[in-house]
């Protein structure tokens, strides 16, 4: 019975464990793919859209897409952190270099996972939306049919668009 009681202890703090809407956002400080270093968690001047995204996930080419029609017409409103999950640098710099990311996009190499462990994630694509003070205020995981007009209602909310 001790032991059951324990393991249940465990699973509860590891569901716990990841990052919930109204959650300050766990720090990013991760190598930039064009160089320098990312670092996300405090207080900024600009909403924060945060993608877990491997090239070879095909719904994340999609949510990608779909954010860089989204976010162009924001401009430096909004910033895009595309966090690439354990791919080797050289993979990523080819697929960017084919596929670019949207204009002012950050693409950092989450080579080791240790970011993609600490926001809990595993399932391709998710996407996070931080507001100015660093705190999580939507999160969409996958990709599907409405996804494009659910993050832009967000976004558009967060921004105080009607």
């Amino acid at each position: 019975m001790t032991r059951a009681l324990i393991i249940v202890a465990l699973l509860a703090g590891v569901a716990r464990a990841a990052p919930q809407i109204g959650d300050h956002s766990p720090p990013i400080e991760l190598r930039a793919l064009d160089g320098g270093t990312v670092k996300l968690g405090q207080p900024g001047e600009q909403i924060v859209v945060v993608d877990f995204f491997a090239t070879w996930c095909g719904p994340c080419q999609d949510a990608m897409a779909a954010l860089d029609e989204l976010l162009q017409p924001l401009g430096a409103r909004v910033q895009l952190v595309i966090v690439d999950a354990g791919e080797r640098p050289d993979v990523v710099r080819r697929f960017f270099a084919a596929h670019p990311a949207p204009p002012g996009a950050r693409v950092v190499l989450d080579d080791d996972r240790s970011v993609s462990r600490a926001w809990a994630q595993d399932r391709l694509p998710t996407t996070f939306l931080l507001d100015r003070h660093a705190i999580i205020r939507h999160i969409n995981r996958g990709f599907g049919a409405g996804y494009p007009r659910r993050v832009g209602n967000w976004l558009g909310d967060m921004l105080g668009n009607p």
